[in-house]
């Protein structure tokens, strides 16, 4: 195992690494006409109360103008005219205009310059080489900026990265003990650019049928309609 510790994060060939995969990543953050992406991850939060943590499995298929989005608890599928949030545990159908493309660019692109902020300036508090499942990985660790805003109360954020593979495979944010989450960790399990299966059908009948009733999977539900 190689291991380095640095306080320059810039001087850090991973961290380079990890850089270049999230640029990619806003590249290809929405697919082009007649793609469909599949997103497959695995998220644990851990909440500072003692025995409480949830962990979701969660799978995303998007293309140019439909987003289908499973967890088991909540799903969410959004096309250009619908919107529908189905909150399982409630039993509640929630039935909006659906949110803007551009809206939903604007908040991944936020999100990659809070990213870009803990690369530049960051502390390193952990660069290595570790072998998991037999495969070189990247693990880099790197405390909170001070400039980041504090009320995101992130401590630090450690990156799990496949050198070979080149992309990412897990992170794990750790939280301020103020906060009542004390981490999250992230799986990457699948990222499919080229996933077969087309996303045809308009949202509003994979939910409400020719009468205007929820389907099978949801008449015990209560639909809200907030258009």
């Amino acid at each position: 195992m190689f291991s380095v510790l640095l306080n320059d994060v810039k001087a850090d060939p991973y961290v380079d690494m990890i850089k270049d995969y999230y640029r990619k990543m806003e590249k290809i953050s929405s697919p082009t006409s007649k793609k469909v992406y599949h997103i497959s991850y695995t998220e644990q939060i851990v909440s500072n109360e003692p025995g409480q943590s949830i962990k979701t499995n969660v799978n995303i298929y998007s293309s140019e103008d439909k987003f289908y989005y499973y967890t088991g608890l909540v799903d969410l599928f959004q096309d250009a005219n619908d919107a529908f949030l189905i909150v399982h545990k409630e039993k509640m159908v929630y039935h909006t205009n659906s949110v803007e493309n551009s809206k939903s660019k604007r908040q991944f692109s936020s999100y990659l310059k809070i990213q870009e902020k803990f690369f530049e300036t960051g502390k390193i508090l952990l660069s290595e080489v570790v072998v998991l499942n037999g495969k070189k990985v990247a693990r880099v660790s790197i405390e909170t900026p001070k400039e980041l805003d504090p009320r995101l109360k992130v401590v630090r954020t450690t990156y799990w990265f496949d050198i070979e593979a080149k992309k990412l495979i897990k992170t794990k944010v750790d939280f301020d003990s103020s906060y009542q989450i004390k981490s999250k960790v992230t799986e990457y399990n699948e990222l499919n650019l080229n996933y077969k299966k087309k996303l045809k059908k308009a949202v509003f009948k994979k939910v409400i049928d020719k009468k205007g009733q929820l389907l099978e999977p949801y008449k015990s539900y209560k639909l809200v309609v907030n258009k």
